[in-house]
């Protein structure tokens, strides 16, 4: 039988567009667009360091535009900062997932213009991938939820986006989840996570990096812990 892991990678896999309800298709375009604009008006706000952060430490392919700035850094660079100043307008959507959209958005469109994909493709991987987070976030057990586990699936979340969006098979995109749920960072104690998100800390700019090399690393044929979401503690498998 199938692993949970492998189910839930199934629903990347099989995901088409005409298969998402009209519905949930007007609301991830509505999301897609929001998140645009938030990142734009971060960038107004503060976006400055961020930018220059991103610009310091790039290199590699001019894959995908910095909002805002227009300079195009890899792919995994531009939807780390444009995911960051989109969350530090404190205008994200509210779950479920812990603000999971702006470091999903970003990274779909970031890897989009890497790949040419088409506004199909991006809504189909991001309707997808925020399912796949709101299952496993619901499927949290309480007590990792008050430990301030909450975030530990969004890495996986964005590697899953990015590589349904570059195209990676079953088995690819299992390792890509394995390699994110290895890199996740994560605070050493409950106060500091608080003090962290208190300040926004750099969180989506974490997360969003952490997954999309994930799904790079996968691309170029490095492995991860197969099925590894079957070995986690934090979650009640009979939720998922």
């Amino acid at each position: 039988s199938m692993s949970v892991t492998q189910e839930l990678i199934g629903l990347f896999t099989d995901a088409e567009f005409d298969a998402i309800p009209e519905h949930a298709v007007e609301m991830t375009k509505q999301a897609i667009l929001d998140d645009v604009g938030i990142a734009l008006l971060g960038y107004s706000m503060a976006g400055g360091p961020i930018v220059e952060y991103a610009k310091a430490v790039g290199g590699g392919a001019a894959e995908a535009a910095l909002i805002g700035d227009g300079a195009k850094l890899s792919c995994q660079l531009a939807a780390a900062a444009n995911a960051q100043m989109a969350f530090d307008t404190d205008f994200n959507e509210t779950g479920p997932g812990h603000h999971i959209m702006s470091s999903l958005v970003q990274s779909a469109l970031a890897v989009g213009q890497r790949t040419g994909a088409s506004g199909r493709d991006v809504i189909t991987a991001v309707a997808t991938a925020y399912e796949f987070s709101g299952q496993l976030h619901i499927a949290l057990v309480d007590e990792s939820v008050d430990a301030g586990q909450g975030t530990r699936h969004i890495p996986a979340s964005v590697a899953l986006t990015a590589g349904k969006l570059m195209g990676l098979d079953a088995e690819r995109l299992n390792h890509a989840l394995g390699l994110a749920w290895f890199m996740i960072p994560m605070p050493t104690s409950v106060p500091f996570w608080h003090e962290w998100w208190r300040r926004r800390g750099m969180f989506h700019l974490a997360m969003a990096q952490h997954g999309m090399v994930a799904a790079l690393l996968a691309e170029q044929g490095f492995e991860g812990s197969r099925n590894i979401i079957d070995e986690d503690v934090h979650y009640d498998l009979d939720a998922v």
